[in-house]
């Protein structure tokens, strides 16, 4: 955390949480053995929340010591910067959409709920049990409005569907029930849906960018309105948004510029 004159930012993603605490991707490389047989130790069904608990109290710790002992002098402000996606239900059945809904608390609500109201959201709270950790009343105290505006890391809109829960082996991956989807990958949910759900699930694709994974100028603003409605509007910014296109482009145009 570096404190400036005039700005304060915070990064705290899933990147550390997820990736390095449940699929064991990036470092310290933990998971359950269930998830990957490879991973050096750790445990996908408690590890990831705790580390994500863990941030964030330090991050309200910072944000305190900053507002208290510097900001006055400094003028800063503080930013968190947040990695997020936008869920479409796979269908019209309530199932789906409450999936969807669950997905995004599993994803953004993970941070942005204790960030404005102290508290996880009430659908991890339910599934995830005894293993999410809980806030006291003062740290709840200080993670409520602990930021200037938000950050947020936006890449790509997924489908949601609703998946049957499992007890067996806990995990971040399955805690949330939720069957995530692309357009590529759409066709591995079961051959049995029904009519309606078909027609559904073809709605709901139209609604969609012709390919989830470029620019979906749609998941941008659905996103920002579900960011008002559920947590009372926090300014946000984007800070970084990849489309596969894009991010090719740019790397042929610097590759060309070094030719010349």
């Amino acid at each position: 955390m570096i404190f400036e004159t005039t700005q304060t930012f915070v990064s705290n993603t899933l990147e550390t949480d997820r990736e390095g605490y449940s699929v064991g991707n990036f470092a310290p490389g933990r998971c359950s053995e269930t998830i990957d047989s490879t991973c050096l130790g750790g445990d996908s069904g408690t590890e990831p929340y705790i580390v994500t608990h863990h941030l964030l109290l330090a991050h309200a710790a910072a944000v305190d010591l900053y507002r208290n002992a510097y900001k006055d002098d400094q003028n800063g402000e503080i930013v968190i910067t947040l990695i997020s996606r936008w869920f479409e239900p796979y269908s019209n059945t309530e199932a789906d959409k409450k999936a969807a809904q669950r997905a995004q608390d599993f994803f953004l609500g993970w941070y942005m709920d204790p960030l404005t109201s102290g508290r996880y959201p009430e659908s991890m709270r339910s599934l995830v049990g005894r293993r999410l950790p809980e806030f006291t009343e003062e740290q709840s105290r200080l993670l409520a409005g602990s930021f200037d505006f938000v950050g947020l890391n936006y890449y790509t809109t997924n489908f949601a569907a609703d998946q049957p829960s499992s007890h067996l082996n806990p995990s971040y991956e399955t805690d949330a029930n939720v069957n995530y989807l692309s357009e590529e990958t759409s066709n591995l949910l079961p051959k049995n849906l029904s009519a309606q759900s078909e027609r559904s699930k073809t709605s709901s694709k139209s609604l969609e960018t012709q390919r989830l994974g470029e620019t979906d100028i749609r998941g941008v603003f659905e996103r920002d309105l579900h960011q008002q409605d559920i947590h009372g509007g926090p300014a946000t910014k984007e800070t970084r948004d990849q489309p596969t296109g894009k991010k090719t482009r740019n790397r042929r145009e610097k590759e060309e510029a070094r030719k010349r």
